[in-house]
């Protein structure tokens, strides 16, 4: 069995792990992470601001973005 520890976090986007990362819906698991600029790149091609996965509207600005400890 397979459990998400620091190392394997990513962002759901990229991919990549060594940048800061949020999660800024309310996706849970190893779905909910994204770095910033990706998630911002993202709502822009898809010209959406809502996540495909949970329906929630991302939270885009920094005080509401929930960083990973």
């Amino acid at each position: 069995m397979n459990t998400n520890t620091e190392e394997e976090i990513s962002c759901r986007i990229c991919r990549d792990e060594t940048r800061p990362l949020v999660t800024p819906c309310l996706c849970a698991g190893s779905i909910a992470y994204v770095h910033n600029p990706c998630l911002e790149t993202w709502v822009q091609t898809r010209n959406c601001t809502l996540c495909e996965v949970c329906k929630v509207e991302y939270s885009r600005s920094s005080s509401q973005l929930r960083p990973l400890n």
